[in-house]
């Protein structure tokens, strides 16, 4: 797949299959445009939470956690819209974003997504590479919840894990804050000094990270089948990779915070980490902040 305005190959990964069927890509080369005139929101009919699936895989985690199966796990939750999308009258693909996030999507004239992710599965810089540990989450950035730093360490456990794995030298950088919209991630940069190779079968050693799944990873594997969303078949793009080739750049996205779209239904996704000290509610209210950042950042507004 390749961007007929410049020379950058777009390849998908969507849970974990190749596709090759859509042709209109977004990437972050694109010109800055309406920089000054903000296009308007486009209207979407809110159709519903998936408040109660959530709920139920919320407590099959904690009870897998609780049984010492596994340390972390990721549930996630979704809103529908009923509107019809362009995601070319939208802010977010007129416009260049800054470097800590990515812009991307793909689409025909039916069905795509469009997102901003600041999941970066990892970006080479000549015989170097980096990659971010991203988990825990605060509106105030203050991060006072102990939940938030036993996600983070696992997160970064669960990266250095993989590595160690692959036989690849790294090391890990201090611990930032990352903002996003109108809340702040925890953030870990982690070089790498082997350059991975292109091949998709490589770079799924990496991925899913524990910032979408869980840990022990392979211990998360084996559970994740009981949970409700992973036999959902619309979320097959959601926390797929989307890269990114060409002469100036290589790198990964792990694609969350995005809409997808099709016969004019919006679908919304929103993942949280689950560790032993995570409480319900707050979590649910995570989940809700990070659909409306969505909604805020693409240009929708709720009718």
């Amino acid at each position: 797949m390749s961007n007929k305005d410049s020379d950058t190959e777009i390849s998908i990964l969507s849970r974990w299959k190749q596709e090759q069927s859509v042709y209109q890509v977004k990437t972050e080369s694109n010109q800055i445009r309406n920089q000054n005139n903000l296009l308007p929101p486009q209207k979407g009919e809110a159709l519903a939470y998936n408040d109660d699936r959530f709920r139920e895989d919320f407590i099959k985690i904690k009870q897998k956690i609780e049984n010492n199966e596994i340390k972390k796990g990721v549930i996630y939750n979704s809103l529908k819209l009923k509107m019809d999308f362009n995601p070319e009258l939208t802010n977010l693909y007129n416009s260049q974003q800054c470097d800590s996030h990515y812009a991307y999507g793909a689409w025909n004239n039916k069905s795509g997504f469009l997102g901003i992710s600041p999941e970066l599965l990892y970006l080479m810089k000549g015989s170097k590479g980096i990659t971010y540990a991203i988990a825990g989450t605060d509106k105030e950035a203050r991060f006072t919840q102990e939940s938030i730093a036993s996600e983070h360490h696992l997160v970064v456990r669960g990266i250095t894990e993989s590595f160690d794995e692959m036989g690849v030298n790294y090391s890990v950088g201090q611990k930032s804050d990352l903002s996003f919209h109108n809340y702040s991630h925890k953030l870990t940069p982690i070089e790498f000094e082997k350059p991975l190779s292109q091949r998709s079968d490589e770079i799924l050693n990496m991925h899913p990270t524990p910032a979408i799944s869980g840990y022990p990873k392979k211990s998360f594997e084996k559970i994740k089948d009981e949970l409700a969303f992973e036999n959902i078949c619309s979320s097959k793009y959601y926390a797929g990779l989307y890269k990114v080739k060409s002469e100036k750049v290589h790198k990964t996205i792990v694609m969350i915070r995005n809409v997808f779209w099709e016969n004019g239904i919006v679908e919304i996704h929103a993942g949280c980490g689950i560790v032993k000290n995570s409480i319900l509610e707050k979590e649910l209210e995570e989940s809700h902040m990070k659909i409306r950042s969505v909604l805020e950042v693409v240009g929708i507004e709720l009718i």
